[in-house]
């Protein structure tokens, strides 16, 4: 039985880092109102919900001026996850965008009055529970650094983006300078069969649950594309796109592996590594010198994993079952291996095999095996100052008359 489920889903460990960081630091500003972020309202007029491309943005509800892209990624991916809480728990909806305004408030800059913000490029729109989230380029003179011109920016905004008013000439002259270096179209790729498997490869070293490499875009995989562009704040298609490849290939693969390779005997083998792919292979290989019966292999990056086995059986059949788990640390994923096999067991006694970590540290149920001492182990020798207290008297000699109670009498 296989005991893990894995369901690692990519998150940069850069972004996460970031988002504790900021948090913890960032303090907002009532009086300026930094930080925070509400729930679009219902009651605007249509026309202050639209945003025209190459104008002027006027009044206080200007967007905040990120000066990176994956700046506004990561704030309109804590919105999208807010707002898709919003009927079901308006208290974590709350919570989160307070968290979205603070790291926006930490990332970002709230223009003053005076400064000047034009709509230039409308990079990306995503659907939420009935809510538009658009991430655009702007460019904007700020009054605290007018010798640097106009400069690029980008932020996200609730209002809907529509065409420029300005001419024809003028908005391709436009374009031309402000987003000839982003792409507004993403083109859909032809799935190939190399294309795909080098896609399912891509997904299947970062941790996803590819069941199978080969080559065609099975609805799992579909699935797979589909959680990577919400999360990557991609258009939600589920459809291979130039975009998503490019995402793909920008992330870091995780570099700290533990995989176990288990059969349905009670027979496993385990190995730390850099690649999932090279960690499977030489976990498989080491159960494989003991085992050529069916298995099932467990791997997970930047964590411990575990192994109990549990066997029961009548007089005609034996049982053997085998449970993994995971847990971020050695402890942890013995206790959650236990109580999974405690909890799934057919019957038995479950007993904890091993537990073996990403970084390396390995702990192991320890159980002597006589025949199978340690190398390095000190042969054991006779210490007559060092005796066992029921051990009997090495000095004392036989005495005839004082036969123990339970020895046989002796042959004539």
């Amino acid at each position: 039985m296989h005991g893990l489920t894995l369901r690692l889903f990519v998150a940069s460990a850069a972004g996460i880092a970031l988002l504790q960081g900021t948090v913890a630091r960032a303090q907002s500003d009532p009086e300026r109102g930094l930080g925070r972020i509400e729930e679009p309202g219902s009651t605007a007029v249509p026309s202050e919900m639209e945003w025209a491309l190459h104008a002027a943005l006027e009044g206080d509800r200007r967007p905040f001026l990120c000066k990176g892209r994956d700046s506004v990624s990561l704030i309109v991916e804590i919105m999208a996850r807010a707002l898709e809480a919003r009927d079901s728990d308006a208290d974590k909806t709350r919570r989160m965008l307070e968290i979205a305004g603070k790291l926006q408030a930490e990332l970002c800059t709230r223009p003053t009055a005076e400064d000047i913000i034009i709509l230039r490029c409308n990079l990306a729109q995503r659907a939420v529970n009935r809510t538009n989230i658009s991430t655009v380029k702007v460019s904007a003179v700020l009054r605290s650094e007018p010798s640097k011109g106009e400069q690029p920016f980008f932020a996200w905004t609730y209002r809907n983006i529509k065409d420029s008013k300005s001419s024809a000439a003028d908005t391709r002259s436009a374009n031309s300078r402000w987003c000839s270096d982003v792409e507004t179209d993403d083109e859909a790729v032809n799935p190939t069969p190399d294309v795909v498997v080098t896609l399912q490869m891509k997904l299947y070293d970062m941790g996803m649950p590819i069941s199978q490499v080969n080559g065609q875009m099975t609805p799992e995989t579909a699935q797979i594309v589909l959680d990577f562009q919400k999360w990557a704040g991609l258009p939600a298609t589920g459809q291979l796109t130039q975009k998503t490849l490019q995402k793909l290939a920008e992330l870091t693969l995780p570099s700290a592996w533990v995989a176990i390779a288990f059969d349905g005997n009670g027979n496993y083998g385990t190995d730390t590594g850099a690649t999932r792919r090279g960690t499977e292979a030489s976990a498989l290989d080491r159960l494989q010198r003991m085992s050529r019966a069916s298995y099932k292999i467990s791997s997970l990056a930047d964590a411990c994993l575990a192994i109990a086995t549990t066997r029961y059986g009548d007089r005609r059949r034996t049982f053997t079952q085998a449970f993994t788990s995971a847990g971020p640390s050695s402890a942890a994923a013995k206790e959650n291996v236990m109580a999974y096999c405690e909890r799934e067991k057919g019957g038995g006694r479950c007993e904890l095999r091993h537990a073996l970590c990403a970084a390396g540290v390995e702990e192991q149920a320890q159980r002597y095996d006589k025949n199978s001492p340690p190398l390095n182990a000190r042969v054991p020798r006779f210490d007559p100052s060092n005796i066992p207290a029921n051990a009997p008297n090495p000095n004392q000699r036989f005495d005839p008359s004082n036969l123990p109670l339970n020895s046989p009498m002796p042959a004539r």
